[in-house]
């Protein structure tokens, strides 16, 4: 009995020794597997990788500086910040041929008693010698001071030299003013005044007029107007009431203009043309002291690269631009260059000639 119980005690305590060997050596098997190997760095958690910076990218060619008037390239650094200079010009027979109308960024064709006045704007160029001149009127009051020229004029009623001062965004230069001003005397008065432009913009530029800004959209190197939305026309026929016939004929990309049936030429030759004409619908009114009504809105026609595009014109107030419009009121754009505005009365005509059914016409410009 006593082996028995002594060999069952000792069989128990072998196995509780084999038990605690085996624990301890998984222990062991542990430990060695959590520890570093010898010589090696602990093992720490890696930051995320800094992103790549984006390249830089490289700037593009600065817009080309253009003229505001015709956005056409400047070549004369110091003429792009000079005002626009607004000469009055005379369209009288008496007054024919003119000189400078050629280098007039925008000519604005205003109907007055019984017959037309030009409203000349330079900017780009200053021709010697403008004119004729002649007086100032109510309407340039309500044309010109989104503009902000300088106003030259041979003279005026003083209710309108009242109403040209009323609205502070002109200068007003009338004869024998900045020592610009000459009497012809192979021609006959009052169809003999004519002025120096430069005298002019020295003078507009030292009584502080503003620099000349851009009035409407010009093509430019990104945007331009869809050519293919145009109508191709050889030309436009044009009634002032009580007044002149125009017309303007297809030359080109460019118009070539008549009155009453004689081509419109300058004293020195040069053929009057136009890179962009705006046909201007106005109200008439009955008071010849003030005939048209810009303020408002109408219709318009623009004649450019050959082509017709029909729209609206606006001007809410005499501070105002001219806007014009397409037929969904998007800007109108013009083509780099001349511009001529007639502002034909809704009493006058408008006749615009279709390239098929006028496949004929020559460009010569003659009036019809």
């Amino acid at each position: 009995m006593c082996d028995v119980a002594t060999s069952t005690k000792d069989l128990a305590v072998r196995r509780a020794l084999t038990s605690l060997l085996a624990l301890l050596a998984l222990a062991l098997l542990i430990a060695a597997c959590e520890s570093p190997e010898a010589g090696s760095q602990p093992t720490t958690a890696s930051s995320p990788a800094a992103p790549t910076p984006a390249p830089t990218p490289t700037p593009g060619p600065s817009p080309e500086p253009s003229y505001p008037l015709t956005g056409a390239p400047v070549k004369d650094p110091g003429a792009r910040d000079r005002p626009v200079l607004a000469v009055k010009v005379d369209n009288h027979r008496n007054a024919r041929p003119q000189a400078g109308l050629d280098q007039a960024d925008v000519v604005m064709v205003e109907p007055v008693e019984k017959a037309t006045r030009f409203i000349a704007m330079f900017h780009s160029q200053a021709p010697e010698r403008v004119g004729p001149v002649r007086s100032a009127r109510f309407v340039d009051a309500e044309l010109l001071p989104g503009l902000h020229p300088a106003l030259a004029f041979s003279g005026a009623a003083e209710p309108v030299l009242s109403e040209l001062r009323s609205t502070a965004q002109l200068g007003l230069y009338r004869e024998g003013s900045a020592g610009a001003w000459a009497r012809d005397s192979a021609r006959r008065a009052p169809h003999d005044l004519f002025a120096a432009t430069e005298p002019l913009f020295e003078a507009a530029a030292e009584d502080g007029l503003p620099a000349a800004d851009q009035p409407w959209p010009v093509d430019d190197a990104a945007t331009s107007l869809d050519l293919d939305r145009g109508r191709a026309v050889t030309g436009a026929a044009l009634s002032y009431p009580h007044a002149e016939q125009v017309d303007w004929q297809r030359a080109g990309e460019q118009f070539l203009r008549a009155q009453n049936g004689v081509a419109h030429e300058l004293a020195d030759g040069t053929r009057v043309a136009a890179d962009n004409v705006l046909v201007v619908r106005v109200p008439a009114t009955a008071d010849l002291a003030h005939p048209v009504d810009p303020i408002g809105s109408g219709e318009l026609v623009l004649l450019r690269d050959g082509r017709e595009f029909t729209g609206t014109w606006e001007k809410p107030s005499a501070r105002a631009n001219f806007r014009w419009l397409g037929p969904q009121g998007q800007p109108l754009r013009l083509a780099r260059g001349t511009t001529w505005i007639e502002l034909v009365p809704e009493d006058g005509s408008v006749t615009v000639r279709d390239a098929t059914s006028d496949a004929g016409a020559s460009g010569s410009g003659e009036g019809s």
